[in-house]
């Protein structure tokens, strides 16, 4: 029966589980409207559309939103502007871009360097050296460094 109305008979389970406990189920409950306006997005709108007009990006609007104190992201200023009717700007290369701070190119570790042979290790208790090969067995011997340490005062 529960396929005849597009359930898994988990899920009709469920649902027969739920109407059985409710001594008065509402079938057909209209939801609450909710808020009609946007305060934010309304105070803000005139200001964005300006600053599109502009050719300002998205990002480059939220931020002068901003630092005019009005805290809005980039997606709540997308969609004001796709309600406006604008489309969204084509990207722009590297040169385009106002300019401000970036991340920059840091050398690479090369992996063709690394070893799985043994590390020598120095703990803070100065003078405890100890050989050992990388895993299990180093934790356990670190471990015993700090135990011994510890000991030590």
């Amino acid at each position: 029966m529960a396929r005849a109305f597009g359930y898994r008979p988990g899920s009709f389970g469920v649902l027969c589980h739920e109407f059985r406990r409710d001594p008065a189920p509402q079938f057909f409950a209209s939801p609450r409207p909710g808020p009609r306006t946007q305060p934010k997005k309304s105070k803000a709108q005139e200001l964005i559309v300006a600053l599109r007009k502009q050719n300002h990006s998205v990002y480059e609007i939220a931020q002068a939103l901003k630092e005019q104190k009005i805290a809005l992201s980039p997606t709540a200023v997308r969609e004001v502007l796709r309600e406006e009717g604008f489309a969204p700007l084509p990207r722009r290369l590297d040169e385009e871009r106002p300019a401000r701070l970036r991340p920059t190119v840091e050398p690479v570790a090369d992996v063709r360097e690394f070893t799985l042979e043994e590390r020598h290790f120095s703990t803070r208790c100065g003078g405890c050296f100890c050989s050992c090969p990388i895993g299990s067995v180093s934790r356990w011997i670190l471990w015993e460094a700090r135990l011994a340490c510890r000991a030590r005062g």
